[in-house]
């Protein structure tokens, strides 16, 4: 047999192998789940025959879907891609692609949950509450709110069904019922406000898809045609919906579910640890035998480590028993050690990871696993004060970052400088306008002589004092934005705010992605807020701004880079691994964490799913054994727990968890008491060097201010050499060595471009016409302007997609029919004036006529639509998405739509990226030879196919190469030209662009 089994060891063979009926794997931690899920879905294809378009892989994130479809590319070179999703985008395209039976109209898109909890604050008054009373803090009940209509969405439990429920309760009815009644007051004037913006949320796009499956047996028994067999990834995380979602897709059994009932962690999304047995219920009553296949081989963490996790997780009683081994030797013991102070726990912590560090362990190489960011604060304040470098991964604070302030505070004053000073000082302050901080005080008093307020005190700076020149230029750069906000875009004005002297020019000098990461999330939230409220004033994404602060709008974080120790919650963690790691604070309270029961539960009656046999206070303490067992098991080498007798300035002992008491009753481990030497900790630093040249000397080289750099470079130095009283220096400055760290800093996101970066033909041709443009877009993810004529390509496209799509299902679409499904798909906020839209809309109608016309005068059989394809060059992923091929018998031919009013020449056609990567990709994918590809050119209703020759091919190949080669050197250099930086969206970022 030619499949590579030699990879898989017995449980994990046994798991490929079996394809006739339901199989249900419990894959512990390590035991290679992922490499199971790659290998079946490459086994079905290799061996039993299956097109890879007929396998339906699921999973949970967009990172977990490109990895596994990454490692079935490296499995089956040159294959087609398997469709590998996350639940949401699956049941998003399901209901896009069939908005009209649902009956639905979602051109406004899918809302934020934030954006959810903001309507709800907002419309309290209007939602006519009876029985739940809003508390002080109005949020909360937004809050719980948003939380029970989600849930019930979860639970497949329409409004209409929740409102039948309650007519059935009587008026009467209990405090139950009362609030049920309330939460459905909520829920219509909620799902009222969606229906009138066109807009749905992630919770409709499960529940509709379901509706859809279960209403329409037509479409439900195209995609079972269509998607032969099912995997599912981390199934112990589906929530009712989602496990009915794929009990109605695989009801034949041809499905694989694998996951870990131990590491079920997710109760607070909906996630039900139940499902597994809903899952076993289902096909047992359909007569269908399952099979259960436990991979008991851990290869991750050490044998003492396994032990140690074992016993903890023992002691949950609603699981499937395992006994895991380990592929590694006992290793060292799991450190535990029990602390005086919460304090001493942190420096124990930082003195046994200095330990570490000089015996040969890396930093990236350890992490702090919290059970909530809180426990954090005095781990962190001990890092800073030792000077170990640390990042924080996962969720945070978004309003706390000091750029998001800095944006936001830049336009609150455009909004009203007058009244909002604060803000104003603020960002007069900020480094890049070089203003002397003893200026502002002086304004302020020029301000209050004359008595006008500071922003109109700029204006008029005669007599005022300071660095008059400085003063002006910062007035004068304000005054720009002024006169863009007056225009009246918010989201131009956004731009302008950030692509200014300030923001992202500095944070890309900087080299700081973290900070040029919170700048785009920012536009991304503007760009959201208009397409849900086109008509807003810059005053009311104010508000808006400001409500997402009140909700703590979370910022996710980065990736895990080099040099820094990772800390992060242990639901963060979950699918990480690290060769070192600390869990500090097991105590009662901490870990596990207090249970609070719900403040709105949902009533039983309207659970479809088996209920556990246990109380939801034990279901509580259950998944926190469950969330400590992952904690452990992220751990490959060596593993500290801790916990402390008294926390902060509480004199009571704080009782150890108990589940390191239960810890402590198995094998594997080391009890110790801190018995490590007190040291004195050095003085904390006002400020360091460090922060000093990030703020002062790289913001004002960034903005060609060189003569006050070289200034304060001189001025440091000096105070390095003085001890000046304005900076605490630590002795130990090594300025070689900071230089090189910052040079490391600066080019660390294009090094980890450099070395994990995969291209298509629009990344080709971008770095082809201008590599520092590639840059801003893909390595510093700064987004591009929307513009209208990209809109109006989308949908068209979108369109016929779905026209093409039901054509193949074999349904005749009219002219009627493909109309509506344009006016679907319409969103007339985009346009500028009416006057465009009309004629775009008209344009828009035209294209799709025309196509019907000439579509049904063709004969060739169309086998490909949006088909992905993926190449290999130079050890990097190529891929495309190829708007249709069509297979005329003994060959095939490429087309891709285009909306543009002129045609390409035949020249530019065969030496175009994207069609020799799509005749090279269709002819690895269908294994048939390509003849013709081509542009269909819908506005104009023509067409424009043409033959490429294999060395015209090669040459493009070539030319794809040599960019490939250029992106991994890092060479990202500009190459000013009067129209590509007249057309540029990132002009003003770029000291290079044509004058």
């Amino acid at each position: 047999m030619s499949y590579p089994y030699a990879a898989l060891n017995p449980d994990q063979r046994e798991a490929v192998d079996h394809v006739d009926g339901p199989l249900l794997v419990f894959a512990g931690p390590g035991t290679g789940k992922t490499r199971v899920v790659v290998h079946k879905i490459a086994h079905l294809i290799a061996e039993k025959g299956y097109r890879p378009d007929e396998v339906l892989a699921l999973t949970f994130s967009e990172s977990a879907a490109e990895e596994m479809q990454d490692r079935v590319g490296k499995l089956l070179p040159g294959r087609t891609r398997v469709r590998v999703s996350t639940f949401h985008s699956f049941c998003n395209e399901l209901i896009r692609d069939h908005s009209l039976d649902i009956g639905i109209n979602m051109s406004s898109g899918v809302i934020t949950d934030e954006h959810q909890i903001i309507f709800l604050l907002e419309n309290l008054d209007k939602a006519g509450l009876e029985s739940l009373k809003v508390p002080v803090r109005p949020i909360d009940l937004a809050r719980d709110l948003h939380g029970t209509i989600m849930r019930l969405k979860q639970e497949n439990v329409s409004l209409e069904r929740l409102e039948g429920y309650l007519q059935d309760q009587g008026e009467a009815g209990d405090e139950e019922a009362a609030t049920m009644r309330d939460v459905a007051s909520a829920y219509r004037l909620y799902e009222d406000w969606k229906t009138h913006r066109n807009l749905i949320d992630f919770g409709d796009m499960q529940h509709l898809a379901l509706k859809l499956l279960t209403e329409r047996p037509a479409v439900l028994e195209r995609l079972r045609r269509r998607y032969r067999y099912i995997i599912v990834d981390e199934f112990q995380d589906t929530d009712y919906t989602q496990l009915q979602i794929v009990l109605a897709l695989a009801s034949d059994g041809n499905v694989t579910v694998v996951g870990d009932d131990d590491q079920s962690i997710y109760r607070f999304r909906g996630a039900y640890l139940t499902n597994v047995h809903e899952f076993s219920r289902f096909y047992d009553q359909r007569g269908m035998a399952i099979r259960n296949i436990v991979l008991e081989r851990n290869f991750r963490c050490t044998g003492n480590i396994q032990k140690v996790a074992s016993t903890l997780i023992g002691n949950n009683p609603e699981r499937q028993e395992k006994e895991i081994g380990t592929q590694k030797d006992e290793g060292e013991p799991v450190r535990i050690t029990q602390y005086a102070t919460d304090a001493d726990q942190a420096r124990g912590m930082v003195r046994q990871i200095q330990q570490l560090h000089s015996e040969g362990s890396a930093l990236e190489d350890m992490a702090i696993l919290v059970r909530t960011r809180f426990h954090a604060k005095a781990i962190t304040e001990a890092l800073d004060r030792a000077r170990v470098p640390y990042e924080i991964i996962g969720s945070r604070d978004y309003f706390r970052h000091r750029v998001v302030r800095a944006a936001v505070a830049y336009l609150r004053v455009l909004h009203d400088p007058n009244t909002n000073q604060p803000d104003l000082g603020h960002i007069m302050l900020r480094p890049v306008h070089g203003i002397p901080p003893g200026d502002i005080p002086r304004l302020a008093r020029h301000a209050k002589d004359k008595g006008v307020s500071l922003w109109e005190a700029l204006g008029d700076l005669e007599g005022s004092g300071g660095d008059v020149g400085r003063l002006r230029r910062f007035h004068d750069g304000m005054d720009h934005l002024f006169r863009v906000a007056g225009e009246g875009d918010l989201v131009a004005t956004v731009r302008a705010v950030l692509f200014g002297r300030d923001l992202f020019r500095v944070e890309i000098a900087k080299g700081d992605t973290d900070g040029i990461r919170h700048l785009n999330r920012l536009l991304q939230l503007t760009s959201e807020f208009t397409d849900i409220y086109p008509e807003a004033s810059l005053g009311d994404l104010i508000r808006y701004l400001a409500a997402l602060r009140e909700i703590r709008l979370r910022d996710e974080g980065s990736e895990p880079g080099g040099g820094r120790i990772h800390l992060m919650t242990i639901h963060g963690a979950k699918g990480r691994e690290f060769p070192i790691v600390f869990i500090p604070s097991l105590n009662k309270d901490r870990v596990p964490s207090r249970y609070r029961p719900p403040k709105i539960p949902i009533p039983r009656a309207l659970w479809d799913g088996i209920p556990s046999e246990f109380s939801e206070e034990e279901v509580h303490y259950q998944e926190e054994r469950r969330l400590l067992y992952v904690g452990i098991t992220r751990g490959k080498e060596r593993v500290f727990l801790s916990d402390c007798l008294r926390f902060g300035t509480n004199k009571r002992v704080t009782p150890t968890s108990m589940f390191l008491s239960e810890i402590l009753e198995g094998p594997g481990h080391h009890r110790t008491e801190d018995a490590l030497e007190v040291v004195d900790e050095p003085e904390e630093r006002a400020e360091t060097v460090e922060e000093l040249l990030m703020d002062v000397v790289i913001g004002d080289v960034a903005n060609g201010d060189y003569q006050h750099a070289v200034e304060a470079i001189a001025a440091l130095a000096k105070v390095e050499g003085t001890g000046s009283e304005l900076l605490v220096v630590p002795v130990n400055v090594d300025l070689e060595g900071y230089l090189t760290r910052l040079r490391e800093r600066y080019d660390e996101p294009d090094a980890l471009h450099a070395a994990t970066a995969h291209f298509s033909p629009s990344r080709l041709r971008s770095y082809e016409e201008c590599p520092a443009k590639y840059r801003f877009n893909y390595v510093l993810g700064i987004p591009q302007m929307d513009r209208t004529y990209f809109e109006l390509g989308t949908v068209v496209h979108g369109v016929i997609e779905k026209i093409t799509k039901r054509m193949v299902d074999g349904d005749d679409v009219g002219e009627e029919e493909a109309l509506e499904l344009l006016e679907d798909a319409w969103r007339s906020s985009v346009w500028d004036s009416e006057e465009m839209e009309r004629q775009d809309r008209e344009s828009a109608q035209k294209m799709v006529r025309d196509f019907l016309v000439r579509q049904r005068g063709k004969d060739a059989r169309i086998v490909g639509i949006e088909q992905w394809i993926d190449l290999e060059l130079e050890g990097r992923r190529v891929s495309g998405k190829i708007d249709r091929v069509d297979d005329h018998g003994a060959h095939l031919e490429v087309t891709d739509y285009k909306t543009s009013r002129r045609k390409e020449s035949r020249p530019k056609l065969r030496a175009d990226f994207q069609m020799v990567l799509y005749w090279e990709g269709a002819e690895s994918a269908f294994e048939k030879p390509v003849r013709k590809v081509g542009h269909w050119y819908l506005r104009l209703d023509e067409e424009m196919m043409g033959e490429i020759s294999p060395e015209e091919r090669e040459a493009v190949l070539d030319r794809a190469r040599g960019i490939i080669r250029s992106v991994e050197a890092r060479e990202f250099p500009a190459t000013p030209d009067y129209n590509t930086c007249r057309f540029c969206d990132y002009a003003d970022l770029c000291d290079d662009r044509h004058q």
